[in-house]
């Protein structure tokens, strides 16, 4: 089955790292699960990380549609507000 996800794809996440609930004593600068829900834009194909690299299944950069430093996370990708997700994590919108 081809990927669906190409750039500027609009998404939401689902979930992080393949669940919805927080592990316990997660930072609050690393608590990503709070962005469940929340849309974002595919940014960069070029930039994706294989399966073979993270052993975790292919992860793409996505933008966030808000300020993630605002919400007191931690965000250093190359653009501002995006982070490397899984697409298991993503759903597409329609």
């Amino acid at each position: 089955m081809k990927n669906k996800f190409k750039k500027w794809t609009k998404v939401k996440l689902k979930s992080f790292q393949w669940t919805t609930k927080t592990p316990k004593n997660t930072d609050k600068a690393e608590n990503y699960w709070q962005l469940i829900w929340t849309t974002w834009t595919m940014v960069s194909d070029e930039l994706k990380i294989s399966p073979a690299v993270t052993g975790e299944g292919e992860r793409w950069l996505v933008k966030f549609d808000t300020d993630v430093k605002a919400l007191g996370l931690y965000c250093h990708n190359q653009i501002e507000d995006s982070l490397r997700i899984a697409l298991k994590d993503l759903e597409i919108l329609e």
